[in-house]
């Protein structure tokens, strides 16, 4: 099976990504907020991300916190000044509170690959619970959106292996 093959595969079977790419296809968000983790594969995560929102005409603004969960706050002082119909939280974590910042008017996409922090329901959840990296799952979703490029493949792998030098813990 080619990876490409394997991606449409995961969008038949993984409901969270087939939402992701569909939701990005067809502009359900057309103002996005990510927050990424401030490490090497948060970093190339968001890079991917971003490439993939610049070829769809998303506009998009970028945070990346230091503390590895996000912090109610940031989402507050985001939200204070600015309208997002979407947050997509990126390798900061797979948490239960996370759900407190989804609103009726906007989602809260996690992409992540940690082991869950208790159960978010309300978010958008892309974790496969097997050992990745975020750059990857990222590097998916642009692949199934038809963007990829051999420029991705070297990213994504950055983000894999910085990931696991850093911090091998991480699953």
């Amino acid at each position: 099976m080619t990876y490409e093959e394997h991606v449409n595969q995961e969008m038949t079977e993984v409901p969270a990504f087939f939402t992701i790419v569909n939701g990005l296809k067809n502009r359900r968000w057309r103002k996005i907020l990510i927050f990424a983790d401030d490490d090497p594969d948060g970093g190339t995560a968001a890079t991917i991300l971003i490439r993939t929102l610049k070829e769809l005409g998303i506009e998009y603004s970028v945070d990346l916190p230091a503390p590895f969960e996000l912090e109610g706050f940031r989402v507050k002082e985001w939200m204070a000044t600015n309208r997002y119909d979407a947050i997509f939280c990126i390798d900061k974590g797979t948490c239960g509170y996370y759900d407190d910042f989804v609103a009726a008017d906007r989602d809260f996409v996690i992409i992540d690959h940690h082991l869950f922090q208790g159960n978010p329901e309300k978010c958008i959840v892309y974790n496969p619970r097997k050992p990745c990296c975020t750059a990857y799952l990222c590097h998916r979703i642009l692949t199934a959106l038809g963007f990829r490029k051999e420029f991705d493949d070297f990213i994504a792998l950055i983000g894999l292996r910085a990931d696991w030098s850093i911090r091998p813990h991480t699953f």
